[in-house]
């Protein structure tokens, strides 16, 4: 008897995953499952203006004392 299941699956990659179901190195049924609805985010490098923010965040979380 199947059981129902109720989830969100966010996955992340460098690789090109499309190019990789081509090449037969990654299954097909599986990208096609987990690339209904993809976020393409800008490398870091493409966004220096963060970098500044990302290190202060960091920072304030490994601070003694502070809490995370």
């Amino acid at each position: 008897m199947p059981l129902r299941a109720d989830f969100r699956l966010v996955a992340a990659t460098h690789r090109d995953l499309r190019r990789m179901v081509l090449e037969g190195s990654f299954r097909s049924d599986l990208y096609y499952r987990i690339s209904a609805y993809p976020i393409l985010v800008p490398t870091l490098r493409e966004r220096c203006d963060d970098i500044l923010l990302l290190a202060k965040s960091l920072l304030a979380r490994v601070r003694p004392g502070s809490r995370s």
